[in-house]
């Protein structure tokens, strides 16, 4: 019998209960977009504090890769938010504590968080490189937060997102072991996130 990733990241098992949740929460996304009349919606997409700020030309992604991640990580949201539902909350101190300590994220831990806009301003004020650990952690708060995100995340991932860049720009190649993670991020931010 296989093993589900879902198993493999939580070690519990699916129920069907939770399949249909899953499904019914996509549709529900689907029937928002097909209500609302595209010519009148004027989102801006999360961009750097400092517009002047790009990644060098030797580091852009490819367009048709960024749309599909994006694709892939609005449907990913979903499956992983509605089968990683906790009652429990979370202190955002254990969180950074956490962090601090180099321990990965649990996705049960960050869904019980009530104000993931925390967990970013944190990350925000890092004077360092980011580490894989940490943009693991930033990926996962990524998945909790609200699509049209409050302006205290916009704020602090405008702040990440330049992070990120430079960061990038400073590697010597793609094949740096921490480029696609970091790619993975500015994905994220500057294709999935936008506001009012």
């Amino acid at each position: 019998m296989k093993t589900s990733v879902w198993e493999l990241m939580t070690g519990k098992k699916k129920n069907p209960t939770q399949a249909e949740e899953i499904k019914e929460a996509s549709k529900n996304e689907n029937d928002i977009d097909k209500d609302l009349d595209q010519s009148t919606l004027s989102f801006k997409y999360i961009q750097p504090v400092d517009e002047k700020l790009k990644l060098l030309d030797k580091f852009i992604p490819d367009q048709e890769w960024l749309k599909k991640f994006s694709m892939w990580f609005s449907y990913m949201r979903i499956y992983i938010s509605v089968l990683s539902k906790t009652t429990e909350e979370t202190n955002i101190d254990k969180l950074i504590q956490r962090i601090e300590n180099g321990e990965p994220p649990q996705i049960s831990e960050i869904s019980g968080c009530d104000d993931i806009c925390d967990l970013f301003a944190y990350f925000s004020k890092y004077e360092i490189d980011y580490t894989k650990n940490d943009l693991i952690w930033i990926f996962t708060a990524c998945i909790y937060e609200t699509r049209l995100a409050p302006d205290d995340s916009v704020k602090s991932m405008q702040i990440i997102l330049e992070k990120i860049i430079q960061q990038v720009n400073a590697l010597n190649s793609k094949e740096d072991v921490l480029y696609s993670d970091l790619m993975i991020l500015y994905c994220i931010i500057t294709t999935f996130f936008h506001q009012h």
